[in-house]
Parts: C-alpha cells; structure tokens; sequence
C-alpha cells in the first residue's frame, strides 16, 4: 500500500501533543503520501484549518472526524483520570470501513523514523490487530484480567475487514460495560481481553 494512513485520537487538551505529533510523522515520512485521520472534540476551526494550510505542499493531508456525534455511555467506569477521547480508538474499525488498515498513533507519542514498513506489516491469518508488548503494567494486568499477554493500546495496527468481522468495537464496548470495576485502563484492558 503507498499511502499511509495514520489516526490519533485529540480534543481541545491535546492540541500541542497533535501538533508534536504530526510535526514528527511529517519529518520522517516523506518516502510516501500520508493521511492523517484525527478523531477529535473540541478543537476549533482556526486550529484545523492552520494545519491544513501548515502541511498543504507536503506529502502529509488530513482527514478531521468529528467525534461529538457518537455517544459512550460511561455508567462503572472511573473517568476522574480519562476523557471520552481514549475510547475513539475502539471505534476505528466502523469509523473507517472504507480502509483495509489503519495505523493508530497516541497524541503523546513521538514518530522518529519513516511509518511505511510498519504500516505495511504482514498480518498471518489469525491476526487483526498489531501491538507492542506494555512492559510497566504488564503483569498486574495479565493476573487481573486473566490474558496471556498484555499490550499497550498507544500505537495499534488495524485490520479493518478482520476486525469488524470479529466484532471488535461491539465486543470492547460489551466488556466495558461488564466489567467496569476491573478496568484500570478502559480502553487498553477492553482491548486486551478481547484479542
């Protein structure tokens, strides 16, 4: 595939970390076209249309996707330390059923090397999503929620196709509102069980 598409999750607190962000794809990305899909509430107009123009004779376009109109019902969890902005990434798979894959990046992350053959990975059969290893929580977690293994949710490769047909996003959605109690971190644990 030639184009990359990249998509991070914003709103109006991660303004600075999605410029840091986009800044660095664009300056070691520049082999291939790359589209940045940003998932985002409450960044203003002005803030969309100054990146757009910022990036306008580069290899790097945007896609901005008003998240506003999805609704998450957030009845258990603990939100004191989230906002709705870390449960986008559970929806990318139906938001972006016109893909066959999707690489999602946190806004707080720093891209420091061309994203083509990463986003390029070969998936085998029985694989949908692509995650690093989390080695901080990693095994308060795996003894908590009863996984082999666990992942952080802060850059995933998508399958799309293989996701929505596995039900994805419907069955991270189901396991939060099952288990609230025992999300620590909603959408990374949702994630994990899961796959």
């Amino acid at each position: 595939m030639n184009t990359v598409h990249v998509c991070v999750a914003a709103d109006g607190n991660y303004k600075l970390p999605l410029l840091c962000l986009v800044k660095s794809i664009a300056l070691n990305s520049a082999s291939h076209p790359c589209v940045i899909h940003v998932l985002f509430s409450g960044i203003s107009n002005r803030c969309r249309r100054n990146l757009i123009a910022k990036y306008r004779d580069t290899n790097i376009s945007f896609d901005f996707i008003d998240m506003s109109k999805y609704v998450f019902d957030f009845s258990g969890l603990d939100m004191q330390h989230w906002t709705r902005a870390i449960f986008y990434r559970m929806m990318i798979p139906e938001i972006f059923k016109n893909l066959d894959r999707i690489l999602y990046i946190d806004c707080d992350t720093l891209v420091l090397s061309d994203l083509f053959d990463f986003f390029n990975t070969e998936f085998t059969a029985d694989t949908d999503i692509a995650m690093v290893v989390d080695k901080f929580s990693w095994k308060s977690q795996i003894v908590k929620l009863k996984t082999k293994n666990y992942f952080n949710s802060g850059m995933i490769l998508f399958d799309i196709n293989k996701c929505r047909e596995s039900e994805f996003s419907k069955k991270c959605v189901h396991w939060l509102h099952d288990n609230p109690k025992i999300a620590t971190f909603p959408d990374q644990d949702a994630i994990n069980v899961v796959c």
